[in-house]
């Protein structure tokens, strides 16, 4: 219960600085995409489920608020994606590596700004990808893989915090109650 609330805590404090303070994060024009890596970093740190459902609401979050060129779902669906395809390397590799997250995350960037792209420039008959790529595309990827690196540890130490605190208030309870029956 405890962990769901600090994830929509967390989920929403990410879609308000991302959209709020927008300008402020913007070097020449370009920010860092904090609900991916959100989306990234949760699935990565707890698995597919929890990716599945991160990328979602934070997808809603942004069709909802800032829906592109009238294509509802787009973000819900990419990020849902993005944050199954993260929570899948849960089971492979340990998370106390940054490399494998900030890989997964710049990939992930990726892909959602090439699908984005495709969505709301190809379909429309721009076809200068190169130039998408050079000015937004690969400026945020720099970005939002340097701000991984400084959320990744943050959302990691808040994963281990919990499992604690989980695991010792389970382990009293236990104790609780066998020292009712004996």
């Amino acid at each position: 219960m405890l962990r769901n609330i600090l994830r929509i805590i967390i989920l929403f404090t990410a879609f308000i600085i991302q959209t709020t303070f927008h300008e402020t994060l913007a070097i020449g024009q370009i920010a860092p995409n904090l609900l991916l890596i959100l989306v990234c970093c949760m699935g990565f740190i707890s698995g597919r489920r929890v990716g599945i459902y991160t990328g979602f609401f934070c997808g809603l979050l942004l069709d909802i608020f800032f829906g592109y060129e009238n294509i509802m779902g787009l973000s819900a669906f990419c990020f849902m994606y993005l944050g199954y395809i993260n929570g899948s390397y849960h089971e492979i590799f340990f998370t106390d590596d940054i490399c494998i997250p900030l890989i997964l995350t710049t990939l992930s960037d990726l892909a959602y700004n090439f699908l984005f792209y495709c969505a709301t420039f190809l379909l429309r008959g721009k076809l200068d990808f190169i130039l998408y790529f050079k000015k937004i595309i690969f400026p945020e990827m720099i970005y939002t893989a340097v701000i991984t690196v400084l959320l990744f540890r943050g959302l990691q130490v808040i994963h281990e915090k919990l499992e604690k605190y989980e695991r010792r208030g389970g382990e009293s309870r236990v104790k609780g109650i066998s020292r009712d029956y004996t």
